[in-house]
């Protein structure tokens, strides 16, 4: 019985019932047990243990990247011919994309979303000195407010169901005529 008292002592502190119902066993093997009360002990633990849960297995978080275009909680984006995509990103402030027309890389349509309205980041791409024009324009039933700067820079921005708004920057090296394709692409979600 006094082998016993260090092992209670380790089960009030937490040592777990299969641990002390091993511990049991080796004692009972140790001190002449036989076999048959060994493998009573064992069949009791397997009767008196649940069974364990089968785990579920993680599932890993929706990707964002499509395999060659993007898929944002809201827009996502397959290129149209001669478009590729370029740097991707997308953290708590904003999801990010460029894509590239060709092996240019200053012919570029970079979308980002933003947390303001479509409005004033228009505005704010006209800055202090109030450069280009803001107009609204339709695409597949999505209406853009469109800023034109003075170098050729067209901005799209629209608000998304999600609640961000999508910002399109059509590089000067593109044309209204070649961007139009992707805009026409981008799935507001």
């Amino acid at each position: 019985m006094n082998m016993l008292k260090p092992m209670m002592r380790k089960v009030a502190l937490g040592v777990p019932a299969v641990a002390l119902t091993a511990a049991l066993a080796f004692t009972m093997a140790g001190c002449g047990g036989g076999a048959e009360e060994q493998k009573k002990a064992s069949d009791d633990t397997a009767t008196t243990q649940p069974a364990e849960e089968p785990k579920a297995e993680e599932t890993p978080e929706p990707a964002v990247e499509a395999k060659t275009g993007v898929d944002y909680p809201s827009y996502s984006l397959e290129p149209t011919d001669g478009w590729k995509p370029g740097t991707r990103s997308m953290n708590e402030k904003y999801e990010e994309c460029e894509f590239t027309l060709g092996d240019d890389t200053f012919a570029f349509i970079d979308i980002r979303t933003f947390k303001t309205e479509p409005m004033t980041e228009a505005e704010a791409r006209m800055g202090s000195k109030k450069d280009g024009a803001i107009d609204e324009v339709d695409v597949n039933g999505i209406t853009w407010v469109r800023h034109t700067a003075s170098n050729g820079t067209v901005n799209l921005f629209t608000k998304a169901p999600s609640g961000m708004t999508v910002g399109v920057v059509i590089g000067s090296k593109v044309d209204w005529n070649d961007a139009l394709p992707m805009i026409e692409n981008i799935v507001l979600k």
